[in-house]
């Protein structure tokens, strides 16, 4: 397979994850065609749901071509529909209480473009999902690829935290899964601010520490995350699944004068866990394995990655895409560790309200901050 090939599979993965831009090789497509890209949602949270259309664009190309203008409705086997209103870019969305996700219920994405031009799914049943059983960790060491100054290639390694998941769904049929992982990684450090005691003596001056608390957001997540359940004493389970790495990341040449290092004080992981169809499992795995391939006669082509939508109307047109319909369970698991421990503190959190945005503020620790040892 042509590292072209490659790239054009792994921008795809992207594009599902964060609903932007598809990709195709016009090398191997002809480059007249108009290819639809599709990409629906619903699970059993209160919604909006969402659906984003574009159309695929050339793999150098780097601007959006979202569909406007088109009539994107889900159903399901209740009689229940929802018409969705679009809200720019391509996107979307449900209007709050128009259709509901409930496991066990079927439902169906149909698009209408300006054209006339209909594409639907097939009707996807949406699981139900037990609780996660288990999240925990284990101290390791992981290499990261930098880029110096010079543009040069660098690998530093660092230690940190991998982070596991254990399921266990009980008895009956094998089982799908994409975990989802967001993270918050807490750090603080001291500024040292003049004060002046002594208003009558400007020449005394006092340098006062004042904590300054950081947090900074980011996904856990590379690329999807799937995994399936296998069959352990007549119980399908999950064991020792990867949901990512927490790096440690402290140096003393984040100081200056007045500012001290940086010092982390723990990770908060939130983990959300889709049951899939195995339609959508099988999805998102060929584009895992299409990465993954090397140079044979036996490497997949893009045309064998299969998604669950078609046209209707045109039943040889080409659609790119995915409808998924998962139940969901979240969990929030905080860690705490620093280098040079044999062990890790963890705390598993019934509720966390993460902060919108990354920051730091002063004097105040904020109410959302989890704390696992005293502050000096």
């Amino acid at each position: 397979m042509t590292e072209t090939l490659k790239n054009i599979i792994y921008f795809i993965i992207i594009i599902l994850l964060t609903a932007c831009q598809e990709v195709y090789n016009p090398g191997e497509i002809d480059a007249g065609l108009e290819i639809p890209v599709i990409e629906g949602y619903i699970d059993d949270g209160p919604g909006p749901y969402k659906v984003d259309l574009f159309w695929a664009t050339a793999f150098n190309e780097k601007s959006n071509s979202p569909i406007k203008n088109a009539r994107v409705t889900i159903s399901d086997n209740f009689g229940n529909s929802a018409v969705f209103a679009e809200t720019g870019n391509g996107r979307y969305l449900s209007n709050p209480g128009d259709i509901t996700g409930i496991p066990g219920r079927i439902y169906t994405l149909s698009v209408e473009l300006e054209d006339g031009s209909i594409y639907e799914s097939k009707p996807v049943l949406m699981h139900s999902v037990e609780e996660i059983d288990t999240i925990y960790a284990e101290i390791g060491d992981k290499d990261f690829i930098s880029k110096n100054s010079w543009g040069e290639l660098m690998i530093n390694n660092r230690e940190g935290l991998y982070v596991y998941v254990d399921v266990n769904e009980g008895s009956g049929d094998k089982k799908f899964f994409r975990f989802h992982n967001r993270l918050v990684a807490q750090s603080f450090h001291y500024i040292y601010l003049p004060t002046y005691p002594d208003s009558l003596d400007s020449s005394l001056v006092i340098m006062e520490p004042t904590i300054v608390y950081c947090w900074r957001k980011s996904g856990l997540d590379e690329v999807v995350n799937i995994k399936s359940t296998f069959n352990s004493n007549s119980e399908q389970v999950i064991k020792r699944h990867e949901l990512g790495f927490l790096p440690y990341y402290f140096s003393i040449l984040w100081q200056d004068s007045v500012t001290t290092p940086k010092i982390p004080s723990g990770w908060i992981v939130t983990t959300t866990a889709y049951s899939l169809t195995e339609d959508a499992y099988e999805y998102y795995s060929s584009m895992i394995k299409q990465l993954g391939t090397e140079e044979n006669i036996f490497d997949p082509i893009p045309s064998q990655i299969k998604g669950n939508i078609y046209c209707l109307s045109d039943t040889n047109q080409i659609v790119l895409g995915l409808f998924e319909v998962a139940s969901k369970t979240t969990r929030h698991t905080a860690f705490q560790w620093s280098a040079g421990r044999d062990n890790y503190d963890i705390k598993n959190l019934s509720t966390y309200s993460a902060p919108p945005t990354s920051a730091c503020q002063d004097t105040i620790m904020p109410d959302f901050w989890i704390t696992f040892r005293e502050i000096y």
